[in-house]
């Protein structure tokens, strides 16, 4: 059987900013948005998607290309907000109003944002203008 470790919060949080900075996809919800996007010398995006959403899941094998290519692995991190209704707080706030949906930010300032599909090169050159 397994031991049982208790952890304080300063432990979770430095547990979780080195998860953050290791990983270049991670899951964004209320809680930690403003965190995400505050990431610093990466480009991030924020994708609002949903598991129902044909588009969404195209462009999100689009970023998976991405976050493993060498070239692009390094710049960007990639977070995935799973949207399940425009009535959210966070839909409202962001007048969000299709999907996918996705801003990008560095070093946390909006600087991006677009809806629908995009392909690898639109993102490409977004990360290169950037």
């Amino acid at each position: 059987m397994g031991k049982i470790v208790r952890l304080t919060e300063s432990d979770l949080t430095r547990i979780v900013k080195r998860v953050i900075s290791e990983q270049s996809e991670v899951v964004v919800n209320d809680g930690n948005f403003n965190k995400i996007i505050g990431t610093q010398n990466k480009i991030v995006f924020i994708d609002f998607w949903a598991t129902w959403c044909g588009p969404c899941l195209r462009l999100g094998k689009v970023f998976e290309e991405l976050l493993v290519d060498k070239k692009y692995k390094d710049k960007i991190l990639v977070g995935k907000y799973e949207f399940d209704s425009f009535e959210l707080p966070i839909a409202k706030k962001l007048n969000i109003q299709g999907i996918p949906f996705v801003m990008v930010y560095k070093n946390g300032k909006l600087i991006h944002k677009f809806s629908g599909f995009k392909d690898k090169n639109y993102l490409i050159s977004l990360i290169n203008k950037f």
